[in-house]
C-alpha cells in the first residue's frame, strides 16, 4: 500500500493536471467561439452574395 507522502504526491500531481486540463478546456471553448462567428459570418456573406446574383439574373 502507498504510505502518506506517496498519496499526496499523487494528489498534487493529479490537481497539477486538472489545472492544466481546465486551462486547456478554457482555450478551446474561446477558439470553438471564434470558429463558430467566423462561420456565421461566412454562411451570411454567402447568403447575401448569392441573393446578389440571384437579383442580377432575374433582371
Amino acid at each position: 500500500m502507498a504510505n502518506t507522502k506517496a498519496l499526496t504526491e499523487q494528489v498534487n500531481a493529479l490537481e497539477k493536471r486538472v489545472a492544466q486540463l481546465t486551462k486547456t478546456n478554457s482555450q478551446l471553448l474561446d477558439e470553438v467561439t471564434v470558429i463558430k462567428n467566423n462561420y456565421t459570418t461566412l454562411v451570411n456573406e454567402i447568403g447575401q452574395r448569392f441573393q446578389a446574383v440571384q437579383k442580377r439574373f432575374r433582371n
